[in-house]
């Protein structure tokens, strides 16, 4: 059998620098699905911080940051009917994210 063409690999097939562990790594987010500004929906923050389990996200209507992938432009939520006290995001067992309310919270 002579050998494959290097066309007749499958144009899905991804390449990626790095390791492969690098490559394999999923990274949790926050999509927006619904806003009063219907030109933010798509937007996502990354919640990378939760990779290591050091650290929580906040999130509240002043902050973090959503942003479009691959944008420069990032915004907060900005939302006058969500609270100014955040809700935590933590890092879970076994890679799940855990969301707390603060007592009297939201």
């Amino acid at each position: 059998m002579p050998p494959k063409n290097p066309t007749d690999f499958s144009t899905t097939a991804v390449r990626t620098q790095g390791t492969p562990s690098q490559a394999a790594q999923v990274v949790p987010a926050l999509t927006l699905i619904s806003h009063a500004q219907p030109q933010r929906i798509g937007e996502r923050l990354l919640l990378e911080g939760l990779l290591s389990g050091e650290r929580a996200v906040a999130l509240s209507r002043n902050a973090p940051d959503f942003h479009r992938a691959g944008g420069v432009l990032a915004l907060p939520l900005g939302d006058p009917f969500l609270s100014r006290t955040p809700v935590r995001f933590e890092a879970g067992t076994r890679g799940s994210v855990r969301l707390v309310v603060p007592e009297g919270g939201t």
